[in-house]
C-alpha cells in the first residue's frame, strides 16, 4: 500500500511538471549562441565570459562566426538556438519565409565602414571607381555601400565587386589582391593595423546607423519563453556591467576579440549598448526592404510587416520600460 502510494505520488509530481512546463524536451537543455565576429555583440560576449547566463540558470554554449549572416543561417536551420547580428540579414531572411523572432536588440552601432589602400588611388570616395572591392552579399555592409555609393554618385556597375568573407578580405587587402572592402569592426582595425599609413577609412557617418539584433527561431521562442527570458536577463546584467565597469568591459572584449585596449576603448563609443526593443527597428528594416526588393536582392515582391517578427514578451516581462511597440 506505501509504494502504491509514493508510486501514485511520483506519478502526480511528474505529470503537474510536464503540464506546467518544468520538464523540457531534451534538446531544449542545450542552448547555443551565435556569436559573429563584431564589438556590437560585447554585451552576449560579457554576459558569457561574466557568468551572467549561467547565473540565470541557463547553460550557454558559444560558437563563433565570422559573421552574423553566417550565424543566422545556423540559427534558421536549427543547429543553434541563437545568434546575434546587426539587421539587415535577418531582414532578408524574413522576406525569404524563414519563421524567426527579433527579441531584443543588443544595441545600436556605426561599425560598418570602408577601408581602401592609398596606393592604389583612393583618397576619396570618388576613387572607388573601377576598383576591385569586396563585400558579403545580405549583410549591412552590403547595405552601407549601397548607400554610400548612392551618396557619392557611383553605381554598383562601377566598381569590380567581388564577394569575400571578412577574414579572406583582410588577406585579399593585405597582398593587393583587392583594392578595398565593405565590413564592420573589428575587420576593419585588422587590416589597418597591418596596412598602417596605406589605409584609408571611410565611415558611415550619417547615412547608416546598425541595430544588433538578437534572434531566435519561431518555435523555439513559442516552446521556451522562460529560456527566452533567461538568456536576456544574463544580457541585462552585462549591459549593467558595461555602464559601470568599462574599463574592465574594454579589456574582457579586447582579449576576446584580440585587439588593443586602446583602440576597443576607442570604438566603444561608436556603440550603444542597450537591450530593448523599438519602433525604429521595424522601420529601418522595412527601408532596407525597398532596397532588398529594389535591387532583386530578394525575390519577394509581397510586402511584410516587420513587427510581426518581432517578439516583445521575454523583455517585457524583465525590462519593460525598455519596450516601445505596441
Amino acid at each position: 500500500m506505501k509504494f502504491e502510494f509514493a508510486l501514485l505520488i511520483g506519478l502526480f509530481v511528474f505529470s503537474a511538471f510536464f503540464l506546467f512546463g518544468y520538464v523540457s524536451n531534451p534538446k531544449d537543455s542545450v542552448f547555443t549562441y551565435g556569436e559573429p565576429t563584431t564589438l556590437a555583440a560585447a554585451p552576449l560576449i560579457i554576459a558569457k565570459e561574466k557568468g551572467f547566463w549561467q547565473e540565470e540558470g541557463l547553460n550557454v554554449n558559444v560558437a563563433r562566426f565570422s559573421s552574423g549572416r553566417l550565424a543566422l543561417d545556423s540559427t534558421i536551420n536549427g543547429n543553434i538556438q541563437a545568434n546575434s547580428v546587426s539587421e539587415t540579414p535577418p531582414m532578408l531572411a524574413i522576406l525569404n519565409g524563414n519563421k524567426i523572432f527579433v527579441v531584443a536588440t543588443a544595441g545600436t552601432h556605426h561599425e560598418t565602414k570602408f577601408i581602401g589602400r592609398k596606393d592604389k588611388g583612393i583618397l576619396e570616395p570618388k576613387d572607388l571607381k573601377g576598383k576591385k572591392i569586396a563585400n558579403l552579399p545580405g549583410t549591412n555592409s552590403d547595405y552601407f555601400m549601397a548607400q554610400f555609393l548612392k551618396a557619392n554618385g557611383l553605381a554598383k556597375d562601377d566598381l569590380q565587386i567581388i564577394t569575400m568573407q571578412p577574414p579572406e578580405m583582410i588577406n585579399a587587402l593585405v597582398r593587393g589582391d583587392i583594392d578595398g572592402f565593405f565590413a564592420w569592426e573589428p575587420h576593419i582595425y585588422y587590416a589597418e593595423q597591418t596596412l598602417k599609413d596605406t589605409a584609408i577609412v571611410f565611415d558611415s557617418g550619417n547615412l547608416y546607423n546598425g541595430f544588433h539584433t538578437i534572434i531566435m527561431r519561431q518555435d523555439f521562442v513559442e516552446s521556451n519563453p522562460i529560456i527566452v527570458e533567461k538568456f536576456l536577463k544574463g544580457i541585462l546584467k552585462a549591459e549593467d556591467f558595461i555602464k559601470n565597469n568599462r574599463e574592465e568591459s574594454v579589456k574582457i572584449v579586447s582579449k576576446h576579440l584580440d585587439m588593443k585596449e586602446e583602440v576597443v576603448n576607442q570604438l566603444f563609443d561608436e556603440y550603444d549598448f542597450k537591450l530593448e526593443l523599438n519602433a525604429q527597428l521595424a522601420d529601418a528594416m522595412s527601408k532596407e526592404a525597398d532596397w532588398a526588393i529594389e535591387n532583386k536582392i530578394s525575390n519577394n515582391t509581397k510586402p511584410v510587416n516587420f513587427f510581426d517578427y518581432i517578439y516583445t514578451n521575454a523583455l517585457k516581462s524583465i525590462k519593460p520600460d525598455s519596450v516601445s511597440i505596441q
